[in-house]
């Protein structure tokens, strides 16, 4: 009797040691799963980034070739409020939406425009404003291969560290 619980004993200290060693397996399976998992998903953010970084790169050395194309410049074309009313008070127009749109109109739809200037920059309000034919400023300066850039004027704020200067 005292043969056959040693033997149940040994069998089940044999079939745990078996499950035992099943299980570590089947942990360091998962672990390895896990790990090979964590590395490729590591490994593809970082292509992605990689692909995203040379896009903007190669996006912004584009943009850089275009606007600084030999013989070209830049125009500049951003009148606050202030000054598109001086400018059109100069020829006797009331500072309207509509003159002033007429204005930019004039301007940016000029033939040739795109062969002298290379990039320009326009006042936020311009950035939203079309043409009559209702084709948005942006898109015109684009169709001319002229690289529109906005002036963002907060006013003026005092410079840290100065006595209220701006």
């Amino acid at each position: 009797m005292l043969k056959v619980t040693f033997d149940l004993k040994n069998d089940l200290s044999k079939s745990l040691r078996n499950e035992l060693s099943n299980l570590k397996i089947k942990i360091f399976s998962l672990l390895y799963t896990g790990l090979v998992a964590t590395i490729l998903y590591l490994a593809s953010n970082i292509y992605s980034y990689e692909l995203k970084y040379f896009a903007k790169k190669r996006f912004l050395l584009k943009t850089t070739k275009t606007i600084a194309y030999l013989g070209r410049g830049i125009l500049t074309i951003d009148e606050s409020n202030t000054t598109a009313e001086k400018r059109l008070e100069s020829i006797g127009l009331d500072n309207t939406e509509a003159n002033k749109q007429a204005y930019r109109q004039l301007l940016l739809t000029t033939p040739g425009l795109g062969d002298y200037i290379s990039g320009s920059i326009i006042f936020e309000e311009t950035f939203y404003q079309s043409t009559t034919d209702r084709k948005k400023f942006v898109d015109v300066l684009r169709d001319q291969y002229i690289v529109p850039g906005i002036k963002v004027d907060k006013g003026l704020v005092p410079l840290p560290g100065s006595n209220n200067e701006s």
